[in-house]
């Protein structure tokens, strides 16, 4: 009987809890969503970035976040941000989606260095490195899928290069005084 009643105690304590929690978030208003309401735009961008949450990333950008918003203590990018935060091989995928989609979508300063004098360039070689020493480690039987799947990180991360490279190369010069360098801007293209 008293085993019963205390049953009875535990269940009436959680459910007085459910009914207190409707009560303070009324609609199902999680407090996640309460805490980033009261974000910036590229308060909202980076967090969304450094989450790994591309459908996030671009609603943030719609609502007129700057996509070259640098952290004001470390000075990385979003994309940098969405790098170091997604760069263990589980959360890799998050990372490489955030950055081609925003490389494709967006007019995105590649010139732009953080704290250390590091572009968004060399946070995608050190993956790239990084990838490179897991599909040359993990090459037994037992960890062949990981070699494997390293070696097709590698090569995501190699396309990726190429499309920076491709675009700082194509970006138009402009002289110190702030005007277009036609001659630069004519023999880029024209490469092109």
């Amino acid at each position: 009987m008293d085993e019963l009643k205390k049953t009875g105690l535990v269940l009436t304590g959680l459910l007085a809890g459910l009914v207190a929690t409707k009560i303070v978030f009324p609609n199902e208003i999680s407090y996640e969503k309460v805490k980033t309401e009261q974000l910036t735009p590229n308060q909202k961008l980076m967090t969304a970035a450094i989450n790994g949450d591309v459908d996030a990333v671009l609603l943030a950008l719609e609502n007129k976040a700057d996509i070259n918003y640098q952290d004001p203590k470390t000075g990385q990018t979003v994309l940098m941000a969405t790098m170091e935060a997604n760069s263990s091989v589980l959360h890799q995928g998050k990372a490489y989606n955030i950055v081609t989609t925003l490389l494709e979508r967006c007019n995105v300063d590649l010139s732009l260095r953080d704290a250390k004098n590091q572009s968004l360039e060399d946070y995608v070689r050190a993956y790239i490195k990084n990838a490179q020493k897991m599909s040359e480690n993990y090459v037994t039987p037992v960890t062949y899928g990981v070699g494997r799947a390293a070696e097709q990180v590698k090569q995501d991360w190699e396309e990726v290069l190429q499309k920076i490279i491709t675009q700082s190369n194509t970006k138009v010069k402009h002289t110190s005084k702030g005007r277009i360098n036609f001659h630069a801007f004519y023999n880029v293209n024209k490469r092109a």
